[in-house]
């Protein structure tokens, strides 16, 4: 069996293994930093809370480009160091990238 990595549409499968009865996937690794099938999010490390947990983000409306419930803004972006965090709270002090 052979294992390589699959791009199918827009979604990269990792540890993709092909073999004689077609595609197959390897379990996956919550934790590794590479986001894998049935994966919202996978940031590299075990803290909760920090917008992913268990690879499922905390607030999957985050960022979607509207003030939901609990969010003290929402910029509709994914860069952090701006001055709505991921998390869709406020940076008091925007960090330099």
């Amino acid at each position: 069996m052979k294992t390589t990595n699959l791009l199918l549409g827009s979604a990269l499968l990792v540890g993709a293994c092909v073999g004689d009865s077609g595609l197959e996937t390897m379990p996956n690794e919550c934790g590794n930093g590479i986001i894998e099938l049935e994966e919202q999010c996978d940031d590299g490390n075990d803290v909760d809370g920090d917008g992913c947990t268990d690879c499922m983000l905390d607030n999957p409306l985050c960022p979607n480009g509207e003030i939901d419930e609990g969010e003290q803004c929402d910029d509709g972006n994914d860069i952090d160091s701006d001055e709505c965090s991921n998390l869709c709270t406020i940076n008091t002090a925007p960090q330099v990238p």
